[in-house]
């Protein structure tokens, strides 16, 4: 099976057993630490590429490389990319607000609550 399928696939099933996780991104918390909280939209994969949009659409991250992909004490954590390039949309008006681009780090996205 293809391990971009593979991560894929547990990052829905984390994020359908989560509720709405926060993010840290490899330089810091995105927004406010434990008040920001993110769903899963969409998860895309390919050979060399995964992209995840998270609140529908307006988040997005397109990780490039050999992606590993990890739950690791309830929260789940993305590291071992090529690159990161993070962009967001404002709820507002649909106008690009942030474009970064990582080359190493990690993605961490914190669980909240109690898993099921």
């Amino acid at each position: 099976m293809n391990k971009q399928k593979i991560n894929a696939e547990l990052i829905e099933y984390w994020f359908m057993s989560s509720t709405g996780p926060g993010m840290i991104l490899p330089d810091g918390w995105f927004g406010r630490p434990h008040d920001n909280r993110h769903s899963l939209t969409k998860v895309l994969y390919g050979d060399n590429f995964l992209h995840i949009l998270l609140d529908k659409g307006f988040v997005e991250l397109k990780f490039t490389g050999p992606i590993d992909v990890n739950e690791e004490s309830d929260n789940l954590v993305i590291r071992n990319f090529d690159s990161l390039l993070f962009s967001r949309t404002s709820y507002n008006s649909n106008k690009k607000i942030d474009d970064k681009t990582y080359n190493n780090g990690d993605v961490i996205f914190v669980s909240h609550a109690l898993r099921y």
